[in-house]
């Protein structure tokens, strides 16, 4: 059993980020024909760069904030924030509901990311039965093209996270210099 070593962080890792990030199919194409002592084999990649995505993405939020409330900042219509205000029965802030909720959200990016996975393998059976090409290319476009895909999710949720921290800082700050202002006034 091979280990992580220094030259896979020193080297082969950044690499192979950056190729990823700037030429998306190259690492893929690089992999196929044969050249893949300067990169991180796909899959590897593929895991790590999916663990990463995970711990990232599973920081719990604080607020628990209601449906209508998450719509609101979500969408710019406010076309869900309006349906959801309109169901009047629904009580929002119950700790029932926003757990029925979570659950349903859940289990519905679940099967979001199993759908995308058999389409993926949909795409691939089609182009190995008209195009007779072999699967291990395809398998590892399609490895490369999930992996950029958690990398630019991964950095929208890294954004959202120092947006919302500094959101709190600043609030937090201002609070604190209004306080001290009618202190002082006082």
């Amino acid at each position: 059993m091979r280990h992580l070593s220094a030259q896979h962080v020193d080297g082969k890792l950044p690499r192979t980020l950056k190729l990823l990030l700037t030429r998306p199919g190259y690492v893929s194409a690089e992999y196929v024909t044969g050249r893949r002592a300067p990169y991180i084999a796909p899959l590897r990649l593929y895991l790590l760069v999916f663990l990463v995505f995970a711990f990232v993405t599973a920081v719990p939020s604080h607020s628990r904030l209601t449906l209508p409330q998450r719509a609101e900042q979500i969408d710019p219509t406010g076309w869900v924030a309006r349906l959801a205000v309109k169901r009047t029965l629904v009580k929002w802030d119950d700790p029932v509901t926003q757990e029925r909720i979570s659950v349903r959200t859940h289990w519905t990016s679940e099967g979001g990311t199993l759908l995308i996975w058999l389409c993926v393998a949909a795409v691939q059976l089609i182009i190995l039965r008209f195009y007779r090409r072999r699967y291990l290319e395809h398998t590892v476009l399609a490895l490369g093209v999930a992996t950029f895909y958690l990398l630019v999710l991964m950095s929208a949720a890294s954004a959202m996270i120092v947006i919302v921290a500094a959101q709190t800082v600043i609030a937090v700050g201002l609070n604190v210099l209004i306080f001290a202002l009618l202190v002082v006034m006082a």
